[in-house]
């Protein structure tokens, strides 16, 4: 065999084998989404909301 048909069947592995590895990896990843808990709209797990307290600070009721 020729270099070039050499190179090119190396070439023609190496994507096939990339092409099985995404695939396998976009399959895992649908299972592990498939089974986990849904995402809210936003994309983001949900955080509550820190309590009021700590967000605004009081001033005892003297206005000041």
């Amino acid at each position: 065999m020729s270099n070039s048909i050499l190179i090119a069947l190396i070439g023609i592995s190496v994507a096939l084998q990339l092409a099985i590895l995404l695939l396998l990896h976009s399959a895992l990843q649908f299972l592990v989404a498939s089974h986990s808990q849904p995402l809210p709209l936003g994309g983001r797990l949900a955080t509550p909301p820190p309590p009021r307290e700590a967000v605004f600070q009081h001033d005892g009721g003297t206005g000041a």
